[in-house]
């Protein structure tokens, strides 16, 4: 199994190789966008370090920018449930593809509601 260094906790070190051939593919799902301060703090800011590391990152945000910033606004319910069936739907076909990746982050949750299901699914 391929993952970042252990150096130093006294477990092996299985860091990937960087490799202009094949980096390793990982998904990272987020809940918001990078305008929210969890996914810079704990997503974004890694990107460059994985990607010198050998990963190839994509950072998947369930809210999109503009749905981030209609989420906070008064009112508007009709708009706001049309935007979470968009993007629920853009998130499952996103789930589907989990074959394209090699690795996969999860900050927070992959779904906004309900229980772990996309978390706990083994492939």
């Amino acid at each position: 199994m391929r993952g970042l260094s252990a150096q130093g906790t006294g477990l092996s070190d299985t860091s990937p190789q960087p490799s202009a051939l094949s980096p390793i593919r990982m998904l990272a799902l987020s809940p918001v966008p990078a305008e929210g301060a969890g996914c810079r703090f704990r997503v974004m800011q890694y990107v460059p370090a994985l990607e010198q590391a050998g990963f190839s990152v994509t950072v998947a945000p369930f809210f999109d920018a503009a749905f981030f910033d209609l989420v906070y606004r008064p009112g508007r319910y009709v708009e706001k449930f049309g935007a979470f069936v968009r993007q629920s739907v853009e998130r499952l076909k996103l789930l589907m593809s989990r074959d394209r990746y090699d690795a996969f982050f999860i900050y927070r949750e992959a779904y906004p509601f309900g229980p772990p299901l996309f978390e706990t699914h083994r492939h």
